[in-house]
C-alpha cells in the first residue's frame, strides 16, 4: 500500500468514526461547554475537525484551496475570523 493510499484510508475511517459520534447529537449538545471556561463546544470541536480534513484532502493533497474558504467567501477577506469566536 502507497502512502497516499493509505493516508486516504486513514482519512475516510477518522471521518467516519466522527459521523458515527456526532449522528445522535443534539443541536443543545453540539454548543454546551462548561461555563466559565473557554473550552470549546462538541460542536465547535467538531467543525474543527470537518476543517481540518478539508484542508487536508482539498489544499494539501489536491493543492488546492479548500472547499470551505472557496463557498464562504474568506478568499476576499483581508484577515479570518477571530479564534476566540464561538462556534
Amino acid at each position: 500500500m502507497q502512502a497516499t493510499e493509505l493516508l486516504r484510508e486513514q482519512l475516510k475511517e477518522v471521518h467516519q468514526y466522527v459521523e458515527q459520534i456526532m449522528a445522535n447529537v443534539t443541536p443543545e449538545q453540539a454548543h454546551w461547554h462548561p461555563a466559565g471556561t473557554v473550552i470549546n463546544s462538541l460542536g465547535g470541536n467538531y467543525a474543527h475537525i470537518i476543517l481540518a480534513e478539508d484542508l487536508v484532502i482539498n489544499a494539501i493533497l489536491k493543492g488546492g484551496a479548500p472547499f470551505f474558504y472557496l463557498n464562504v467567501g474568506w478568499q476576499n477577506r483581508d484577515e479570518y475570523p477571530s479564534a476566540t469566536a464561538d462556534t
